[in-house]
């Protein structure tokens, strides 16, 4: 038992204090109710209660002081360690740890996490490849690869030689954070168990999607059993409350993720009132983009919030007041590719809004806006998916196909490069597209099978306008 030593000058002020406190809560010394006022000198017994029968027995008191805590116990949420192979992501989770242009090549089983890692630092690769330093992809790759083993084995994370100034490219970040909290979790330990639903055999994904890849990458890494197992919570049912709760104590939602978070909530708070939506899976393509899941309560009108309910939804998302809320419901009317790159890049509210003003009502104009925004973040796709051509300079109308029919219009003046740095960069990874598309799904293969033809096409029609110039 820890002893206290006190002067006589603090014996005399805690005693004057502890008055005071008795007084303040009503304590009488004449009516006897002080336990110190019973008088041991005469032989007094203080747990002789006989004949008193306002006191409280032991039994009741044991109830008053205890239950309290008996109460916490029953509802204190103990941690198991599951198998990290036997928990699967929540595709509809507002959060995205994997960047869109990685997450599409990656087909959501937990048993291929490390292929998906593969594809990321590929990605990265991708970006950073600089012709004038690297003979080849594969040497940027192995740079890649030193530094998350440098990170992972480093006893601290901030003097790995890594400039924090460096302004990296969103998909960079990503995958970065997810290393360091995986060296966080190999070095201190998991502090903080995910939550996750059982549905049979398996666990899906509550709480925790980035520690749990970070465990994935821990084994992957070190091929050691021990991080197969991850401390988990399991819970009787998917809370999108509690999933809102989480999601605010941790980094800021970006303004898509905010977005899917007020969706996920309102249909929620509709689902309570009978009202039924159609499951994810069932509306949203793999590889594609997900908006058409959370825009079944994109129009105010019919799905307003109901009465009653808008603070609660505020507090959910930790927002102010509800002029944010419509803000956040209006990007669930955003074109699909204006969604996806202002996921990756990370784009608040007050950046989409200001492109949105600036296209006025017009969708195409808004993907050209943001396009070339994009472009200058330094923002790519890999080759052959459904966004790679509207991030680049056609003179092709921005929604439109061409189909042979109608010549591209435009103007090049003379001197300027036809040829530019951008298209210097996508043929380099046209070339090397060929190490990866067998990998790819059968549909993203004929999409890349389509992309070829039209632009084979287009070159097509280049060339023969050109000659014909030369011989008129």
């Amino acid at each position: 038992m820890a002893t206290s030593i006190v002067g006589e000058e603090d014996d005399l002020q805690f005693c004057a204090g502890r008055s005071r406190h008795r007084r303040s809560m009503g304590v009488d010394r004449s009516r006897g109710d002080d336990p110190m006022s019973y008088d041991f000198a005469k032989g007094a017994n203080p747990f002789d209660h006989s004949g008193d029968d306002n006191r409280p027995t032991f039994t009741e008191a044991d109830q008053a002081i205890f239950s309290g805590i008996r109460e916490a116990d029953k509802q204190r949420r103990v941690a198991k360690p599951l198998d990290i192979f036997k928990i699967y992501p929540d595709y509809s989770q507002p959060r995205r740890v994997v960047p869109s242009s990685v997450r599409q090549h990656w087909n959501g089983l937990p048993n291929t996490v490390a292929t998906l890692f593969q594809t990321w630092v590929r990605e990265v690769a991708l970006l950073r490849f600089d012709e004038r330093r690297h003979r080849d992809l594969n040497d940027v790759e192995e740079e890649l690869y030193h530094l998350i083993d440098g990170i992972l084995q480093s006893e601290d994370v901030e003097q790995v030689e890594r400039a924090e100034s460096d302004a990296l490219h969103p998909v960079e970040d990503a995958l970065l954070k997810v290393v360091d909290l995986a060296a966080s979790i190999r070095r201190d330990g998991l502090t903080n168990a995910i939550t996750v639903v059982k549905y049979g055999d398996r666990y899906q994904l509550e709480t925790g999607e980035r520690r749990w890849l970070a465990y994935h990458l821990l084994y992957a890494h070190y091929d050691d059993k021990h991080w197969t197992k991850i401390p988990a919570v399991v819970v009787e049912q998917l809370d999108v409350w509690r999933q809102a709760s989480e999601n605010n104590v941790r980094d800021d939602l970006n303004a898509i993720a905010k977005a899917r978070q007020f969706a996920i909530l309102l249909m929620d708070l509709y689902r309570l009132e009978g009202v039924h939506f159609a499951p994810f899976d069932d509306v949203v393509t793999p590889g594609e983009s997900d908006l058409p899941y959370y825009a079944q309560v994109a129009d105010g009108d019919t799905f307003r919030i109901p009465r009653g309910k808008g603070q609660l939804l505020l507090n959910a998302m930790g927002l102010k007041n509800t002029r944010q809320l419509r803000d956040y419901r209006g990007l669930l009317k955003l074109p699909d590719i204006v969604w996806q790159i202002a996921d990756d890049l990370n784009w608040s509210e007050y950046f989409i809004r200001d492109l949105r003003s600036e296209a006025g009502n017009d969708d195409a104009k808004l993907i050209q806006l943001t396009a070339h925004a994009a472009r200058e973040q330094g923002y790519t796709v890999p080759t052959g998916t459904v966004y790679d051509d509207l991030l680049h300079d056609y003179t092709v109308p921005v929604g439109t196909v061409y189909d042979g029919d109608t010549a591209p219009t435009g103007t090049v003046s003379v001197g300027e490069p036809v040829v530019t740095d951008d298209d210097r960069k996508r043929m380099r990874k046209l070339s090397k597209l060929d190490r990866r598309i067998f990998a790819a799904s059968e549909k993203e293969k004929r999409h890349v099978i389509e992309m070829i033809h039209q632009q084979r096409e287009w070159l097509d029609y280049l060339e023969l306008t050109l000659r014909r110039s030369m011989e008129s």
